[in-house]
């Protein structure tokens, strides 16, 4: 009975109906044992910090409570403080958070379930102040505890290391795959690495999370919404959204996601600018508003810096990611300006290596280096893109002789011309083989001089594909040049050019059979 409770408690809220547990924590606390009664209890006050009731938690838990129910109490007024910008209160509150992972209480029958449900907590309020590396290292190691890996991926996801959190989800199906928080994390995982399966298949887990009560909470809609918007399915998207709202007109979710989906729709700035008001008015300090305040910003300056440089007759816009930069040549036309320079320019802006570095302009790379930039067409005011990456100085240690990052680019160069190699010789090989294999078997064929069997030609033509593209690989190795101090780049260019020959010998040894 306690076991089914709890089970039943702990769907409603992961599912977002909030509502419901509180009423049914309340009724199954009268049946429920010690154990039981404090998990119930859990899951009650976060329902309650979820409906944003931070003082009724605040004054119900005591210090006679567990220290699992002290800590949502300490998140209760943490987020109030945060909700009235009371900057002071909400340190303090943080503060209070940190000290309570050094208590344990003696009369604790279990301090290790305790301790997680602790972590929990002050995981969950770390990362949303964006201390993420402090979260990680409160949260593990988390012990196959399955909150405990859901706050771990959405720190993983909040760093956008979806690599880490794509393992947590796969090493958790082994043990918890049918629990709805598990496939919850799936869909996050999914709707962060995208694609139309990953899309689709997250939809699906909110659509059955949805239909598994009797009424789709607001929570299982936005998830709905999020699905069809990332898929394209805008109208779709549109009345999931304005269900959603018409449930909870305060739901910030719901209202961010009603905002992305009408910029998408092109809706009249009217409507935009209303919704972003009842943002304002239920959420203030919502993380969504002081991202537009400050992309606001950056854009009022960049207009501003635009227009008192507009008349320059030597100003280029660069753009690296999401970085941008304008330089200035001083005095001196472009057609003085040759690549090379520019390209020195972007390395200093960027710490991207020369040897790794890319400038395209129109959507063209831009390579020979001392050709002036306006044979490209390029003229004051003109934009380039900038691609590459910028190496951390624990790969270049790893990778180069001396510690220039030069070496490092040219490292980094002839290895991905041999995995280019390699590459294609895996996509290739197997299957010219099998039909080199396959034709020797076969019984001969009659053909007329000097015409080659059919089979024969198809094997031959491949054969000749595949050694070009190695002897291409070869001839790029033979053009990389390693000055004598790149002790490492030349170490590594003599592997690949034998390891590509060592390919082309294989694909020569297949066709001499």
């Amino acid at each position: 009975m306690d076991e089914n409770a709890l089970f039943a408690v702990r769907n409603l809220y992961y599912s977002g109906n909030y509502t419901q547990v509180i009423t049914d924590t309340t009724s199954a606390k009268a049946h429920a044992n010690k154990a039981t009664t404090h998990q119930l209890n859990l899951f009650h006050y976060r329902a309650l910090i979820a409906t944003k009731n931070y003082t009724r938690v605040a004054q119900e838990v005591t210090e006679s409570h567990a220290l699992g129910l002290q800590a949502l109490k300490a998140q209760a007024v943490y987020l109030d403080a945060v909700q009235s910008a009371d900057a002071a209160g909400r340190d303090a509150a943080l503060a209070h958070l940190r000290d309570m992972l050094q208590v344990q209480s003696p009369d604790d029958p279990q301090p290790e379930a305790t301790n997680l449900e602790v972590k929990v907590v002050v995981g969950q309020v770390l990362a949303s102040e964006g201390l993420v590396e402090e979260a990680l290292t409160v949260m593990l190691p988390h012990n196959n505890h399955l909150e405990s890996v859901a706050v771990v991926v959405q720190v993983y996801l909040q760093m956008n290391r979806l690599d880490l959190a794509k393992k947590e989800v796969e090493a958790c199906k082994s043990w918890a795959e049918d629990a709805m928080l598990a496939q919850l994390m799936e869909a996050w995982v999914g709707l962060r690495a995208g694609g139309g399966d990953r899309y689709q298949n997250a939809y699906y887990i909110y659509e059955e999370i949805a239909t598994s009560s009797t009424s789709p909470t607001v929570k299982s809609l936005v998830g709905e919404a999020v699905c069809n918007i990332q898929m394209g399915q805008y109208p779709e998207a549109e009345g999931i959204l304005q269900e959603a709202l018409t449930k909870d007109p305060t739901n910030t979710d719901a209202i961010v996601n009603q905002i992305v989906l009408y910029t998408l729709l092109s809706k009249p700035a009217e409507e935009i600018n209303t919704l972003i008001q009842q943002l304002q008015s239920v959420a203030p300090n919502h993380s969504y508003l002081q991202d537009l305040d400050l992309k606001s910003t950056i854009l009022k300056h960049f207009l501003q810096v635009r227009h008192e440089t507009y008349d320059s007759d030597t100003l280029l816009h660069i753009r690296w990611d999401e970085e941008k930069y304008l330089v200035d040549f001083e005095g001196r036309v472009l057609g003085q300006v040759k690549l090379k320079e520019l390209k020195e320019i972007c390395r200093d802006f960027t710490g991207i290596p020369l040897g790794g570095l890319t400038l395209a302009f129109g959507g063209a790379q831009m390579k020979d280096d001392n050709a002036p930039l306006s044979c490209w067409g390029i003229k004051p005011g003109s934009k380039i893109i900038v691609t590459g990456i910028k190496p951390t100085e624990d790969q270049i240690k790893e990778l180069t002789t001396n510690g220039d990052p030069e070496e490092y680019a040219l490292v980094l160069r002839i290895s991905g011309s041999l995995q280019k190699s390699k590459d294609f010789v895996a996509e290739y090989l197997p299957k010219y083989e099998e039909d080199v294999d396959a034709y020797l078997a076969a019984p001969p064929v009659p053909f007329k001089m000097p015409a080659m069997p059919p089979a024969r030609k198809k094997l031959h033509d491949l054969h000749g594909m595949m050694s070009e593209n190695l002897l291409q690989s070869l001839l790029a190795l033979d053009g990389v040049v390693c000055p004598p101090e790149f002790e490492k780049a030349r170490v590594k260019r003599r592997e690949a050019v034998k390891a590509t020959q060592k390919l082309l010998d294989v694909i020569d040894a297949i066709n001499t059979r």
